[in-house]
């Protein structure tokens, strides 16, 4: 699975304190707690993390494409990789709570 595999793998800098490297931390962390969830519901997707990823995918990437263009090396594939499984969570059915 794409998700144990990237957690698997280092964040590619200890240093976080450059803004571009605080920003894809952060969509890590926050893409993380969905997948996360998602997984504890049997690969659903809770309506409430429909309405975050929708906002979001509304919104675009600009800050975190940017971010890895101006960082290069491996965030590219590391961003890249964290769109994908996006993309994935956006394809999922709706968890159903009767």
């Amino acid at each position: 699975m794409l998700w144990a595999e990237h957690r698997a793998a280092p964040f590619p800098a200890a240093d976080t304190d450059s803004p571009a490297r605080q920003e894809i931390a952060f969509f890590d962390s926050w893409l993380g707690t969905i997948v996360d969830s998602t997984l504890a519901h049997g690969g659903h997707l809770v309506p409430a993390h429909r309405h975050l990823l929708d906002a979001r995918r509304e919104e675009s990437d600009p800050a975190v494409w940017r971010a890895a263009a101006e960082l290069g090396g491996p965030f590219r594939p590391y961003v890249a990789r964290l769109l994908a499984m996006e993309e994935e969570l956006v394809s999922l059915p709706d968890a159903r709570f009767d």
